[in-house]
């Protein structure tokens, strides 16, 4: 028998949060801890930490500054480099004698700049992870120099051919591709418990009207704007519409003012985060994502696998998921029109629409299922 692989990942956030590069992390660990691989975590991730804590998972809390990404965090990075170094030194001669790990999978900005040439050096194999696009947090950093230099000591795992192209751009080599993968099981399940599950969702929310939807952050980046502005087009043409969006974010102070101004309290609604979303996904008629930019874009990938119609920007890697109008109606960003006339040629396709067509789990059959990913991932990890 093979000896295990140990996985150090390594996440030190600039804020932390439950999004897809964590939900995604989870899955890694949950589903190859003690196959082939023991995983730790050094972090200083509230989330990362608590989550681990409470699956029993072995955790270290661990400080290392925050990633340079703005203005005040690059000053801050540049006068504390020093301190940063000998962080990371201890991190990781502490992990390396007290875990034996022989590899480092990082996650964010912080440590790929400061703890790969460390970790090369202590003789750790290094695997980065490029979740998300690289603009303008990378292509436009003043360290860029200090990230395509380290590159070449890490194996690089990026989310889409979109993010790998950006990287390319840049000049970063040794790229390899691994989609984020679903249990299209898992939500067979849920269609199949449909009426239970109509029991416990939103008290405050009893679906009576054709019911347009979107789960993301409510950041300027989602383009949640564009969506509500859509809907106020939309109101003559279907009046009993509804539209739901579920998530938190600092815009939503913001968007509530913009759905006051166009008289939508009645039609729009923010229900905050949920841990249920995919019961609202479930309640929608028609996701509608208007993001402004998206590495991939998985949740795409769950909807898909609730069979709910999709109208979305073509950003980023979502033509990835979304490549031919079987799956799903592309549209411009930043245009409140045409998703407006996008979810009408759907509602006016009524059942044909609703109950939506065949080919569209094609594209989780075929690259976005969740053995698949895993056995990517496990294969890199164990090799690399």
């Amino acid at each position: 028998m093979l000896p295990e692989s140990k996985i150090l990942i390594t996440k030190f956030p600039f804020r932390s949060g439950l999004s897809g590069v964590e939900k995604h992390t989870f899955q890694i660990v949950e589903n190859l801890q003690g196959k082939g691989l023991q995983i730790f975590l050094l972090s200083s991730c509230p989330v990362m930490l608590g989550e681990f804590k409470k699956r029993g998972w072995t955790n270290q809390r661990w400080w290392l500054g925050f990633p340079p990404v703005n203005l005040s965090t690059k000053w801050l990075f540049f006068f504390i480099w020093p301190l940063l170094l000998i962080s990371s030194v201890i991190g990781l001669i502490y992990c390396k004698y007290k875990f034996k790990v022989d590899k480092l999978y990082c996650l964010n900005l912080t440590e790929k700049l400061v703890m790969t040439p460390v970790a090369k050096l202590f003789g750790y194999k290094v695997i980065w992870l490029e979740h998300l696009s690289i603009e303008p947090v990378i292509s436009k950093n003043i360290f860029r120099f200090l990230y395509k230099w380290w590159s070449r000591f890490a194996k690089i795992v990026a989310i889409s051919e979109f993010v790998k192209i950006e990287l390319e751009k840049i000049g970063i080599k040794n790229i390899k591709v691994i989609y984020h993968g679903i249990d299209p099981a898992k939500y067979k399940k849920q269609e199949n418990l449909f009426e239970v599950m109509a029991e416990k969702r939103s008290e405050d929310y009893d679906k009576k009207n054709f019911t347009i939807g979107c789960v993301a952050k409510l950041e300027k980046v989602k383009g949640l704007e564009y969506l509500i502005k859509a809907v106020d087009l939309l109101k003559p043409e279907i009046p009993n519409i509804d539209c739901i969006i579920v998530g938190e974010g600092s815009q939503k102070q913001n968007l509530h003012w913009l759905i006051e101004t166009l008289n939508l309290q009645n039609k729009v609604k923010l229900v905050g985060y949920k841990d249920n979303f995919l019961d609202w996904v479930y309640d929608f008629d028609i996701f509608v994502l208007p993001s402004l930019k998206e590495s991939l874009g998985i949740i795409l990938l769950e909807t898909m696998a609730c069979k709910i119609p999709i109208v979305s920007t073509d950003v980023g890697g979502v033509s990835e998921i979304i490549n031919n109008e079987n799956q799903g109606a592309l549209v411009e960003s930043k245009s409140p029109r045409a998703i407006a006339d996008a979810v009408l040629r759907l509602y006016n396709l009524g059942e044909d629409a609703i109950n939506p067509w065949p080919q569209v789990a094609n594209p989780i059959e075929d690259k976005f299922l969740l053995e698949i990913m895993l056995e990517e991932y496990k294969r890199i990890l164990i090799s690399t």
